[in-house]
Order: structure tokens, then sequence, then C-alpha cells
């Protein structure tokens, strides 16, 4: 009986601190998405949705594209404060308390860091997080795709 205690007292644990994590207040939550091979439309094609991933988010104060080191796809340097990184479930969500800020989110590659959405700014991936609001954010993983 002893030796059952701690793994069931483990499991616990963590599933109340994945419970957790999931009922903030103030933050961004969101979703990541895994994309790859060919997504050009046609008519015998279905529409791809991408698979849902498990990811390392490193989540930085907001950086611009012209002070960011990139090479090819992936960023090899980003000269900015590095926040928190937080993984994603295997479902690929995710939820973080952040102060209000602003933030650029990068998914972490087996060759660097990965983002693609940027504003008219230069701003890469930049997420805004307001006082008492959760931004929502969907992070799609596809620099193996093309179109």
């Amino acid at each position: 009986m002893k030796h059952l205690f701690i793994p069931i007292l483990v499991f616990f644990v963590i599933s109340c601190k994945s419970m957790q994590a999931q009922k903030i207040e103030q933050g961004i939550t969101g979703t990541v998405r895994w994309y790859e091979g060919n997504m050009m439309p046609g008519p015998d094609t279905k529409t791809n949705e991408g698979q849902a991933v498990e990811r390392e988010i490193h989540i930085y104060e907001l950086v611009t594209m012209q002070a960011a080191h990139r090479e090819g796809e992936l960023y090899k340097d980003v000269p900015s404060k590095l926040v928190t990184t937080i993984m994603t479930d295997r479902s690929g969500n995710f939820s973080v308390s952040l102060p209000p800020g602003r933030y650029s989110l990068f998914t972490k590659e087996e060759d660097g860091l990965f983002a693609n959405t940027f504003d008219g700014e230069g701003n890469i991936n930049p997420v805004t997080v307001k006082e008492g609001k959760v931004t929502e954010v969907k992070i799609n993983i596809n620099y193996k795709a093309y179109y």
C-alpha cells in the first residue's frame, strides 16, 4: 500500500497543477499545431487542420525582426529578455499567467526558434496582455509545409 501512495500523490499533484495552469485570470492561452508537406488546395484534397503537438514555448519581451538573428526559417538569437518558457500539453494547449505587456512568442524547434507572424511594425509574433484579460493565440508551425 505504501508503494502505491507516492505514485498516486504525484498523479494528483500533476493533475492539479495542470488544471491550475488552464484557469488563469490574466495572461496568454492558446494552441500549437504542426503543418508539414503539401498544403495546396485542390479538388481532391482535404483541408489540413494540422496536428496538435507538444512544444516548448519561449516568451520574450517584444522583439523586432531587425533585432533578431534568423537563419532560414528559424531564429538563432533573440536579443530580448526571456520572460518564461512553458510546455504545451499533448493536445497542443497551453496557458501562462503574465503581467500586462507586449510579448513575442516562439516555439523551440530542433535547430532554433520558430515564429511566423509579424505586425506592421516588424514585431515578431506579437501578443498583448491587458490587465485582467486572457489573450488567446493560435501558433501554426509550418516551416516544413509548402503552399
